[in-house]
């Protein structure tokens, strides 16, 4: 499912986190465009594509299982039911795919519009750039229950049969975009929803609000937007928790972990505040603009920036556990089994153990984790020296180092004669 679960926190707490000595395993031509992260189950990643494709990628070998033809519209891929992948483009198309071939297994119609909630079992959420809130079950073509909101939705997040979601007013969805706003002018509203009839528990509504859907934790919603404010609201009437403000907008959701709320800001700085309280508990800068994650891996938080860079960071201590630099800007993440997945404008990686890299590729497809980018001078590393342009790198050559091997012996041989002599 979408940042691993219905509820949309962005914790995989089940999941290995890859906590140093990072290569790459694989990188595979698939650029991606939105600020979307993977999905990634069974040792399976599953991609979208700026070509509007999706893809399986094995995160073991990082070999592509399968990838569709181009569809209609832009497609993402949002959570798994049984075998079955289920996506959904932003014009009327819907998807599920046979998550073991690619096939497409039915065309559900969730109309024009972008995320779509999940409640773990069947049912699913879709708002629509009409201002409704549609929820319909897998197989069938009947609507359960349909909400008008009047705003443009986003990713639902569904917890505890409440279906929370976010929605814009007064701006056209033929004008939204994803990539690059950094504030909006528009109101913005959060609902609560009675996911078996729709009918609306409580609402609120902020200025400037962004484009990113709520997380939901712990009987706690947390929803950060573009006037720079993440905001916590009792998931059950609706009141304010609490308010932390920042100076630059959020442009990804929350991730919440082990009372712990993690957000990036276009400010680039990375911010662990607590989840009760809203203090801020401490914070890591980057040099760009937060677009990728954050997701947490067990006790270790993933994001990545617009200084090409992805940040592996310790939950607990704060502290930069690697960094590994790509050639571009990084807009979708996930993690886990001993793997984190990047999507960039130029590919996605693979990233795993250095170990586990095959030797013989090792020198084409690994990449230092303090982030210096591929190991050339590693290539050169020998007893004396490590500097290809050191004034002593030519005794790194073999037939050199025979020679002079030959001729230390001789020297020692007639040094002994010598002083056998006197």
């Amino acid at each position: 499912m979408q940042r691993f679960d219905p509820a949309n926190t962005g914790h995989n707490p089940n999941g290995t986190p890859l906590k140093g000595d990072v290569g790459i395993l694989a990188k595979v031509d698939a650029p991606v465009f939105p600020t979307e992260d993977y999905l990634l189950s069974d040792g399976t990643a599953y991609i979208h594509t700026d070509d509007n494709e999706i893809g399986a990628v094995d995160v073991e070998t990082g070999e592509v299982q399968w990838m569709t033809e181009t569809l209609s519209s832009l497609t993402i891929p949002e959570f798994f039911n049984g075998d079955h992948l289920v996506a959904r483009s932003i014009d009327e198309a819907g998807y599920v795919f046979d998550r073991a071939s690619g096939s497409v297994a039915s065309e559900p119609t969730f109309g024009r519009g972008t995320g779509l909630g999940y409640d773990g079992q069947n049912r699913w959420f879709a708002p629509r750039a009409d201002g409704t809130l549609t929820a319909g079950e897998i197989g069938s073509d009947e609507p359960l229950w349909e909400t008008p909101l009047g705003g443009i939705g986003l990713l639902p997040a569904v917890s505890n049969q409440r279906v929370y979601v976010a929605t814009i007013h007064d701006t056209d969805f033929d004008e939204l975009q994803y990539e690059t706003p950094t504030e909006m002018d528009a109101e913005g509203r959060l609902y609560a929803l009675d996911a078996s009839d729709g009918s609306v528990v409580w609402e609120v509504s902020r200025e400037r609000f962004g484009i990113e859907p709520p997380a939901v934790h712990d009987g706690t919603v947390y929803w950060t937007g573009t006037d720079g404010n993440l905001v916590a609201y009792d998931a059950g009437t609706g009141e304010k928790q609490w308010e932390f403000s920042t100076d630059r907008s959020f442009h990804t959701p929350p991730a919440v972990a082990d009372g712990t709320v993690v957000a990036g800001n276009d400010a680039g700085r990375i911010y662990a505040l607590d989840s009760e309280s809203g203090d801020e508990i401490g914070a890591v800068q980057t040099d760009g603009r937060v677009r990728g994650g954050p997701v947490v891996v067990d006790d270790v938080v993933y994001c990545g920036s617009d200084d090409n860079t992805v940040y592996a960071i310790g939950l607990g201590s704060g502290e930069t556990l690697w960094e590994f630099k790509t050639g571009d800007s990084i807009r979708a993440l996930s993690a886990g089994q001993n793997r984190v997945l990047v999507g960039t404008h130029s590919g996605m990686y693979v990233l795993g153990p250095r170990s586990q890299i095959p030797a013989e590729d090792a020198a084409s497809r690994e990449t230092k984790s303090d982030g210096r980018g591929p190991a050339e001078s590693d290539q050169q590393r020998g007893f004396l020296t490590n500097d290809a342009d050191s004034s002593l790198a030519f005794l790194e050559d073999p037939v050199t180092l025979t020679w002079a091997g030959i001729g230390v012996s001789i020297a020692g041989i007639v040094i002994q004669l010598l002083g056998r002599q006197t």
